[in-house]
């Protein structure tokens, strides 16, 4: 059976998401610092800070590396940063994000957890991926 493309899009940065994770790790860094601590736990708080802003900006690089073109196949697989990704159990569709679980076909020690946001993509593109999962979804119930 030839695979047939049910989508494709150019998936661009996320900017509510970085938002949102900035928001996060800001909100952890304010917890630590507002905390009361003896001041024999200074090696704690130091530590607890530099592991939250380390986190933070781990996060971002991970969410800048998460664009480029994208394609959904009719089997379950996604062709995305130059390899083919198997969608494994059922993808997690909210109303602005979808959460796949991803595992690589060409090495199935690579997997992955994509977030795909709202506004990584134009309103039709959007519309057409819920829509394509969703079919994909229904047509695996009835196996």
């Amino acid at each position: 059976m030839q695979n047939v493309v049910l989508w494709h899009s150019d998936i661009r940065v996320s900017w509510k998401t970085q938002y949102i994770s900035l928001l996060l790790h800001g909100a952890l860094v304010l917890l630590v610092l507002l905390s009361p601590w003896n001041d024999e736990y200074w090696v704690i708080w130091l530590t607890l800070v530099t592991l939250v802003i380390f986190d933070c900006l781990r996060s971002q690089r991970y969410i800048q590396r998460m664009q480029g073109e994208m394609m959904l196949l009719n089997n379950g697989v996604i062709q995305w940063q130059r390899d083919e990704w198997q969608i494994k159990g059922r993808p997690m569709i909210l109303r602005f994000a979808v959460l796949l679980k991803l595992t690589s076909i060409t090495n199935k020690n690579r997997r992955r957890r994509l977030w795909i946001a709202i506004d990584s993509m134009d309103t039709e593109s959007w519309r057409a991926l819920r829509f394509q999962l969703l079919q994909i979804e229904k047509s695996e119930n009835k196996r």
